[in-house]
């Protein structure tokens, strides 16, 4: 099965503290807050998929990275999400960064793992890009923003290709070996020419499938909240369907909607406002006693077309 080994045409950072600044090609990317000066990073990455053979079938897609920097112990995501636009390494500051849809990574990473390549499965994304989905505009990776997190991973290091962001894939062709050349046969004689039939009727319009998928999360309050101002309560605090605690609403863009239920009961839209990182109550002077179930549900669709 043919493999390519794709490194990437654009490779940069942003900073928060250095809002209009463009840092161009990098030899090192991070992602996270730093500890002195305050600062928020992001990298951005995008790769040419030209080179994979037109017709073929994408069996699976991995992105390595050479992770040799993590200055917080301990286990922190690294999150990945597919740009809605396109950006060049050569103009792109935080302040023109393009938008971010939705998740299309997210794998803890521990202490453990610096100095070792690490390998994130991209598939369905290098897929809708190659079939003509969406556009391939890149992908932005981030972790926690708000607590000490900076991580680093290699960009383009000082020309040592083996250690560049690769994309690796692996694709077969849709089309079959083509058979061996027959005899040519005795040709015939020209027929007379036949008249011009009729326009054949409009072929049918494709099938289109709208497809949701719905991430649920869970949260008992834990003590009573009361505030006049909007309260802030962290992702991390709920639960999802599996039981286990998460680091992200998933789900969230404009392919989406999502339901709060406080005991049991629907919020309407004005009274809260979701992040991938926190939901606010805006409930401000009323009191959320201990004990009272939250759930919030983000029902996502996707369309397929035959």
């Amino acid at each position: 099965m043919p493999i390519l080994m794709l490194t990437p045409i654009d490779a940069t950072i942003v900073s928060q503290l250095q809002p209009n600044q463009n840092f161009g090609p990098q030899e090192n990317l991070f992602v996270g807050r730093t500890v002195t000066p305050n600062d928020v990073y992001r990298s951005l990455l995008k790769f040419d998929l030209s080179a994979i053979p037109p017709a073929s079938i994408i069996t699976n897609a991995t992105l390595r990275l050479l992770f040799f920097q993590k200055i917080t112990p301990g286990i922190q995501p690294l999150t990945g999400f597919r740009l809605l636009s396109d950006f060049s390494q050569d103009t792109v500051t935080w302040n023109t960064q393009p938008p971010a849809g939705e998740p299309v990574l997210e794998t803890p990473l521990n202490s453990d793992l610096v100095g070792n390549y690490i390998y994130l499965d991209v598939t369905p994304l290098v897929r809708i890009w190659y079939n003509g989905f969406f556009s391939n505009n890149g992908i932005l990776l981030t972790t926690f923003e708000n607590q000490t997190s900076l991580m680093g991973f290699k960009g383009y290091d000082d020309g040592i290709v083996a250690n560049w962001p690769t994309l690796i894939v692996e694709y077969e062709s849709a089309i079959g070996p083509t058979g061996p050349t027959g005899p040519a046969g005795a040709t015939g004689a020209t027929g007379p020419a036949g008249a011009t039939g009729p326009t054949g009727a409009t072929g049918p319009l494709p099938e289109i499938t709208i497809v949701p998928f719905i991430n649920r999360y869970y949260y008992i309050v834990e003590s009573d909240l009361i505030s006049p101002d909007p309260i802030n309560i962290p992702a991390n605090l709920f639960k999802d369907d599996s039981g286990d605690f998460t680091n992200l609403f998933l789900g969230l863009g404009p392919n989406s909607y999502n339901n709060l239920f406080i005991n049991g009961i629907l919020q309407i839209g004005k009274t809260y406002s979701i992040s991938p990182n926190t939901l606010t109550l805006n409930t401000e002077g009323t009191t959320i006693y201990r004990g009272t179930p939250i759930t919030l549900e983000i029902i996502q669709f996707s369309v397929l077309t035959s």
